[in-house]
């Protein structure tokens, strides 16, 4: 499935991959999509006609495309083009009609495509030459803890320990490391000849006999290696699957020789029969549990939510971010007094107040309806006789500034005004007027005047209804 994906992919980077429409016919067909059509007469359907030369036919995207429509896989290459490259590969999924719950492979496809590109940005052909690159390298991954048996190389065992060790393939002989090796001829009847490149296994009764014997010791010294790792990588049982040794074969450097040879020189470890495996004389007796329906793992089951839909169809983008600022009672949504208070941090000076509102209704955080009214509350604000100065351009003022106490706390009051006699502290509100709004306030000036050692007031500001109130603070 993995293949299919990419080879799609592959037509979606180039609409001439020759070779890409072949695999992916060869891979819809084992699947069964073509009902058991003939390969070649697949490829026939979806060359350009009219070429007389077979070998210099061109396949046609249309065709291909017309195809898989009439065996109900509803591909578009112009219409995927228009997805990001992630949601390609998963509606390319959902076309084939792929479930990524039923093939671990699949998910684990998706899993590194996604990690891949939230790392770099990439194009679909970017990506294809990424997997030819890397593809054959990676490996599905496996929690630890997952009650399985592994299956892994002896290299990838190394360093690792487990209850019970199946060694299968206990049937390998010696083999050189290398083939061939490069030799310093030294003979006078080949002068021109300085060296050669000559197979290793040739050079036995030869000048070079040493250079075999020193590569068959290395040989030999690996496969011990490989033995050694396997052979000590269980903690409570080892099963090795070998082969009986002829008489002929007994002194050959071969894995089934080397047990041979250990059984036969170990007292009393091990007896040996023909009839029976090699085992410790000292059997242990094991019965066998009674089967039980074990519950599924909801941890380790595959949620087939990848590419179950597009996620367009399940989630509706609103461009009103605050689309509860205005419900029955606008005044009072605590959303109003947010966009009031994100207006406010914008605005510099009274006369930014309609580039601000501008901005926030292309951006679509506002509706054109509802400009007027809250142009309206912010204009009754900014041109408040007390709240001028903070607004006048002309004043040293701090627009929600971050204060951080020592023990870690942060306030952000509204507006701060700083001249050289006094600091003015201002907070602005919408809706009904709260006892906590004081006090917030008050906790500002004692803070400000802890910093500045100077006189602090404060200006408590309620907007709403077309008009602006304020009170004074202590």
């Amino acid at each position: 499935n993995v293949r299919l994906v990419v080879c799609m992919l592959r037509i979606m980077a180039d609409a001439a991959d020759q070779l890409a429409y072949t695999e992916a016919l060869a891979l819809l067909d084992q699947k069964g999509i073509f009902k058991q059509k003939p390969l070649h007469e697949l490829i026939s359907l979806v060359m350009v006609p009219g070429s007389v030369d077979q070998r210099k036919k061109q396949f046609s995207i249309q065709a291909f495309e017309t195809l898989l429509q009439q065996h109900g896989i509803a591909f578009s290459r112009k219409n995927l083009l228009l997805l990001p490259l992630y949601d390609m590969a998963e509606e390319l999924i959902r076309l084939l009609h792929l479930s990524v719950c039923k093939d671990i492979y699949l998910q684990f496809f998706l899993n590194e495509l996604h990690r891949v590109i939230i790392r770099n940005f990439l194009t679909i052909k970017d990506l294809i030459m990424w997997w030819e690159e890397k593809g054959k390298k990676v490996s599905v991954i496996f929690p630890d803890n997952l009650d399985a048996i592994k299956v892994m190389t002896i290299h990838k065992a190394k360093g690792l320990e487990f209850p019970v060790v199946i060694f299968p393939f206990a049937t390998g002989s010696l083999r050189f490391t290398i083939n061939d090796i490069w030799v310093s001829l030294n003979d006078p009847l080949l002068e021109k000849l300085k060296t050669a490149r000559l197979p290793v296994i040739s050079l036995g009764g030869t000048l070079h006999e040493d250079l075999k014997t020193r590569e068959s010791d290395k040989s030999l010294l690996d496969m011990v290696n490989l033995l050694y790792v396997t052979f000590t990588r269980a903690e409570e049982r080892l099963y090795v699957l070998t082969n009986l040794v002829e008489s002929k074969d007994k002194d050959k450097n071969s894995i089934p020789a080397f047990i041979h040879h250990f059984i036969a020189h170990t007292e009393p470890g091990f007896q040996f029969s023909v009839d029976e495996p090699w085992v410790y004389p000292q059997s242990v007796d094991f019965v066998r549990a009674p089967q039980t329906l074990k519950e599924p793992d909801d941890y380790y089951q595959l949620a087939d939510m990848a590419a179950s839909g597009y996620w367009k169809q399940k989630i509706t983008a609103s461009t009103r971010s605050h689309g509860k600022w205005f419900e029955d009672e606008p005044e009072t949504a605590r959303g109003f007094g947010t966009a009031i208070h994100e207006l406010l941090a914008r605005i510099q000076t009274r006369n930014d107040v309609q580039a601000v509102m501008d901005s926030f209704v292309l951006s679509g955080e506002i509706q054109d309806a509802d400009r007027q009214r809250i142009t309206e509350t912010l204009t009754t604000i900014v041109e408040h006789p007390e709240m001028q100065h903070f607004f006048s351009g002309d004043k040293n003022v701090l627009s929600e500034p971050e204060i951080l106490l020592p023990g870690g706390e942060i306030y952000r009051p509204d507006r701060v005004l700083i001249t050289e006699s006094a600091i003015c502290v201002a907070e602005f509100k919408t809706g009904r007027q709260q006892a906590i709004h004081k006090t917030q306030l008050a906790r500002y000036i004692e803070i400000l005047e802890k910093i500045h050692k100077t006189k602090v007031v404060g200006l408590l500001a309620y907007a709403g209804a077309g008009k602006c109130v304020v009170q004074e603070v202590a």
